[in-house]
């Protein structure tokens, strides 16, 4: 099962990326990489999270990018691998709930819109 989110948020990329890596501690960070270049800046953070309801570990993908010189960040999450059979693609909401996590987070910390 996967499930993707998104938001923008009103704040610079690499302060919403500080963000989301403190209040996303105790989430196994697996990789990631941050690209920066000439006003602009996008970070690509993998994770990992055990989730017993469905006795499988999922992956959370969160990429944050937007200009430097610009108060709008793009936060996009992609959460996958959480389907206990590759055959039934069932997981109890478990990708859902990981790959809205940061977006609830972000919620709370700033001011933010759907895209």
């Amino acid at each position: 099962m996967s499930a993707i989110s998104e938001i923008i948020v009103y704040s610079r990329p690499h302060e919403v990326h500080s963000y989301l890596k403190e209040h996303l501690s105790h989430v196994e960070t697996v990789s990631e990489d941050v690209f920066e270049g000439p006003g602009m800046y996008v970070a690509v953070t993998v994770y990992q999270q055990y989730f017993m309801r469905v006795g499988n570990r999922a992956a959370l993908t969160v990429i944050v990018s937007g200009s430097q010189d610009s108060d709008s960040t793009r936060v996009k999450t992609v959460a996958t691998g959480s389907s206990r059979d590759f055959i039934i693609d069932f997981d109890w909401g478990a990708a859902g709930a990981f790959a809205y996590e940061p977006i609830e987070l972000l919620k709370r910390g700033f001011r933010t819109s759907e895209p």
